[in-house]
């Protein structure tokens, strides 16, 4: 398979969102959250916002794997490698929304990314 070049517009380095015109309603809670640490200067992890309108182009192959490299290239370390100190470097994936949502899960867990993906 081969994987063709995506823009990264609907993925959103932490403490980019606000910047890049996005409101509350698109960065939902925990993106806010992050966009506010960030704005003040503190340390954040690395990581993304998928803004809710996005979401949907999440399920392909392409875009997971845009996902992933935009992850890995922020971060200068893959996926499941390790750390000069011997740890793992793992992927976590969480879930918020704009508004209070019922049965929302806190992390998304076992989501099977592998080396080959």
């Amino acid at each position: 398979m081969s994987v063709r070049p995506i823009d990264d517009v609907g993925l959103v380095p932490f403490g980019l969102g606000f910047e890049r015109g996005l409101d509350t309603r698109s960065l939902c809670t925990r993106g806010v959250q992050m966009e506010t640490l960030a704005g003040l200067g503190l340390p954040v992890a690395t990581g993304l916002t998928v803004p809710v309108p996005n979401v949907p182009g999440l399920v392909t192959i392409d875009r997971a794997a845009a996902a992933i490299n935009l992850l890995e290239t922020i971060s200068g370390r893959a996926v499941g490698s390790t750390t000069p100190d011997e740890g793992i470097v793992l992927l976590r994936l969480s879930a918020s929304a704009p508004v209070a949502a019922v049965g929302l899960p806190p992390d998304l867990v076992a989501i099977g990314v592998a080396g080959a993906r």
